[in-house]
Formats: C-alpha cells, sequence, structure tokens
C-alpha cells in the first residue's frame, strides 16, 4: 500500500498542485504558488528541470520521441489510459507516477484476491518500469529540484521523488 499511496501523491502533486496541498492540509501563498510554476511548468527562464521520461532517459532525448512510444506501449500492455495532465506527452513524470499508482493497486487487489501469479506479474511490471523509464526520470528530476530550490516543502518532494523507486510494489502489512 505504501508505495500505491506515494506514486499517487507524487502523481497528483504534478497534476494538480492545489489539490495536493488541500489534501496535505497546506495553505499555499502567492510565493509557493510562483515557485512551484517556475519549478515545474517553466516560467523561470533560468530554471530548467526536464519532467519527461524521453529528456530524462538520454542525453539526446527530445520530447516525443521513441523513448515516449515506448512509454506508452507499456501503459497499453498494462491497460492504462493515460488521463489529461495539463497538455503533457504521456511521458511526463507525473503520468508515470499515476501508471505505477495504477500497478501498484492491482498489485494490492491480485494481493488481497490470493491471485499470487497476477500479483508477481504487476510487481514485475513496476520494476521494469521503474528500471527502464522512472529511475533515471526521478534521479533528474529530484537532482534539479535541490539545485533550483532550498524551500523546504521542494526539497521533501526532492527527496520523496529520489526514494520512491526503491519502495516495495505492495506492503500488505
Amino acid at each position: 500500500l505504501s508505495r500505491w499511496l506515494s506514486a499517487s501523491r507524487l502523481a497528483l502533486f504534478f497534476d494538480d498542485f492545489q489539490r495536493w496541498a488541500d489534501l496535505e492540509n497546506l495553505v499555499l501563498s502567492d510565493e509557493l504558488l510562483r515557485e512551484y510554476d517556475d519549478l515545474f511548468k517553466g516560467t523561470h527562464a533560468d530554471i530548467y528541470i526536464p519532467l519527461w521520461v524521453s529528456l530524462c532517459k538520454t542525453d539526446s532525448g527530445s520530447l516525443l520521441d521513441e523513448t515516449t512510444l515506448a512509454v506508452v506501449q507499456a501503459y497499453n500492455r498494462a491497460g492504462y489510459v493515460p488521463v489529461d495532465m495539463d497538455g503533457n506527452p504521456p511521458d511526463y513524470i507525473g503520468q508515470a507516477f499515476a501508471f505505477v499508482s495504477y500497478l501498484s493497486a492491482c498489485v494490492c487487489y491480485a494481493a488481497d484476491r490470493g491471485d499470487d501469479e497476477r500479483c508477481n506479474i504487476f510487481e514485475r511490471n513496476i520494476d521494469s518500469f521503474a528500471q527502464q523509464y522512472l529511475l533515471d526520470t526521478a534521479r533528474h528530476v529530484a537532482r534539479d529540484i535541490q539545485k533550483y530550490t532550498k524551500t523546504p516543502l521542494f526539497l521533501s518532494i526532492a527527496d520523496d521523488i529520489a526514494g520512491f523507486v526503491s519502495q516495495p510494489a505492495c506492503d500488505m502489512e
């Protein structure tokens, strides 16, 4: 459950910061909203944090390249339909976390039903996706957040992102 909760929380952070803050019982100042936009929406010319797998996977990556296609194919194989996240390509980090949240829910559902085979399939999907796509992206994004901010809220998110990929798929205890 912890991986599902972490992935869901991070997906929401990137998809709808205000809603995320409401669920975290945080009141957002204009300064925090502006910094969020600077960090994650590209509104400050001196801040560059690539938030897409296709840009983080390789040094020569570009938006909507073969990496984006591979990510979409991974979604399709698992039966996941990407949701619109502010017009971002489907390899957006928020979408990747939403996908892992979906797979984690599938793991937990299969485990609850005693279906070890399906549980293992979904766990392997999570591990494979994380290794192939999310690990590089999480490292880049976490590093760049730490580079561009000293705000504790965003540094905490950077820590959450960096630590995310080491969590077990489903902790049923």
